[in-house]
């Protein structure tokens, strides 16, 4: 036992530095906006009145996912006496095992030093640590991410039992935030590379998918289908008509240099609101703060990092699966602020 403890003592120094980091002045720094007002809502009915929803949050159009993280939410919310202050130190505790699992899977997929590595990395982030305090919708995103791609790699190997968590963590994902499809879709995808054969266990893990939609379909039994309605009228009203525009095809595929880039330092102000918000304008200068030679060297290492782990003779799958994602990410950001402009 002490013998393990010495071995592994990097992993858990970063582990206990990973909370401590995402803790340190975390009422001065604690956002809070309508992102979390509705959870803090909903978990209040919840608590006082008993009302357990049948819906969570709505997406672009219109259509609500189910309610699993309102319900995972509040007894957060009920143990830190109505205070969501609790969500921040909750977000803290729960990256502890995106810490784990980024070690896992850095030692699965390559060893130790590439492992401990990119812990360090995460652990002393200034935008990790920034947004592993803020327990919202896109908080899972890493988490997720490193959970399927294990699971899938696992699968590879001839696990089936991670096959039943990778359709959990799919099934629960989505619900989410709808950009976590990019999960199944990767899924589907390493069905088909390589090969792998459909066995029982993979249809109780689409069972499980499709049965994490059934409070959904409560609802909408119980109240005329109001969910599924406005799904049809976006159709019908033409405002799914395609189209592309260079510069947004440019702007979208430079995302990838530019947030890889400050995953290792945020350029520019570091006023915590900016690095949150979604506004247009705050954006435009939080990627405009990054130098180029910078940009370029981001995206030479990733276009490097793509086309060399999908070469048909190298043999790592994990690292091919990590290469899958990231395509399957481009696409789907592509699609969604590109083609697509109604979302843009």
């Amino acid at each position: 036992m002490h013998q393990k403890l010495i071995w592994h003592w990097p992993i858990l120094l970063l582990i206990i530095l990973t909370f401590i980091l995402r803790i340190v002045k975390l009422e001065q720094l604690f956002y809070f906006t309508y992102d979390e007002s509705i959870p803090a809502f909903v978990a209040r009915r919840i608590i006082l009145w008993q009302h357990i929803p049948l819906i969570g949050g709505v997406t672009p159009f219109g259509f609500h996912l189910a309610p699993y993280f309102y319900w995972l939410y509040t007894p957060i919310l009920y143990l830190g006496y109505f205070n969501p202050i609790a969500w921040g130190y909750a977000s803290a505790g729960i990256s502890v095992l995106t810490t784990l699992m980024i070690f896992l899977v850095g030692k699965t997929f390559g060893n130790k030093k590439i492992a401990i590595t990119a812990c360090i990395l995460w652990t002393f982030s200034y935008l990790a640590n920034l947004y592993d305090r803020h327990l919202w919708a896109l908080y899972w995103g890493p988490l997720t991410s490193l959970v399927v791609l294990f699971s899938l790699y696992q699968i590879i190997k001839g696990s089936q039992k991670f096959v039943y968590v990778l359709g959990a963590v799919i099934a629960l994902s989505i619900h989410a935030d709808p950009s976590n499809l990019v999960f199944l879709l990767l899924a589907i995808v390493t069905w088909i590379i390589f090969r792998l054969p459909i066995k029982k266990s993979t249809f109780i893990a689409l069972g499980l998918i499709l049965f994490s939609f059934l409070p959904l379909v409560i609802f909408d039994i119980r109240h005329n289908f109001a969910n599924t309605k406005p799904i049809i009228q976006f159709w019908a009203q033409g405002r799914n008509n395609p189209g592309l525009e260079i510069q947004k095809f440019m702007d979208n595929t430079l995302l990838f240099p530019k947030t890889f880039s400050r995953l290792f330092y945020a350029f520019g102000d570091h006023e915590v609101s900016k690095q949150y918000s979604y506004c247009r304008v705050f954006v435009e200068e939080k990627f405009n703060s990054i130098p180029w030679p910078v940009i370029i060297i981001s995206a030479v290492l990733l276009l490097t990092f793509i086309i060399w782990n999908l070469k048909s003779r190298f043999k790592n799958e994990g690292w091919r699966l990590i290469s899958l994602l990231i395509l399957l990410y481009f696409l789907g950001i592509q699609t969604y602020g590109t083609i697509l402009p109604f979302f843009y």
